[in-house]
């Protein structure tokens, strides 16, 4: 598994692509909230499939020394960490998350109209995992 490493904030990585880039969301942004067009689930097209970005973030393996990684983290202000969780980890944090994911699948949340509704959230996921509670640490 691959992580982002943007700072002070780490996501797990995964091969879905990216629908929607932040200045098409943001368009959908008035001073009073949302527009109409976004709480009716009216998102732009995703994005081609071919389309390969001019840029990339660096890559660097999880076993770099600190030194090098913290030496990319500040000057590309992001990095992507290669091999920093073992997919047995990654799979054993799904399993303990997996009541979660269902729970957050049952509800709505209108607050989050501006959100796809096949994204699924679970906050607060080193509270509810041992095993990312341990990678954490």
């Amino acid at each position: 598994a691959s992580y982002y490493i943007l700072r002070h904030h780490t996501t797990a990585h995964s091969s879905h692509n990216i629908q929607h880039t932040l200045p098409q969301i943001f368009q959908y942004l008035t001073p009073r909230g949302l527009s109409r067009s976004a709480k009716m689930g009216a998102f732009p097209p995703p994005i081609d499939p071919s389309y390969i970005p001019s840029v990339s973030l660096t890559r660097l393996p999880a076993t770099a020394p600190t030194a090098d990684i913290i030496a990319t983290l500040e000057r590309d202000g992001a990095l992507i960490l290669v091999d920093l969780v073992s997919p047995q980890d990654v799979a054993a944090i799904n399993a303990e998350i997996e009541p979660y994911i269902q729970k957050a699948r049952a509800e709505t949340h209108e607050a989050y109209d501006l959100i796809p509704k096949q994204t699924i959230m679970v906050p607060g996921v080193v509270g509810k995992s041992p095993t990312m509670a341990r990678l954490a640490e």
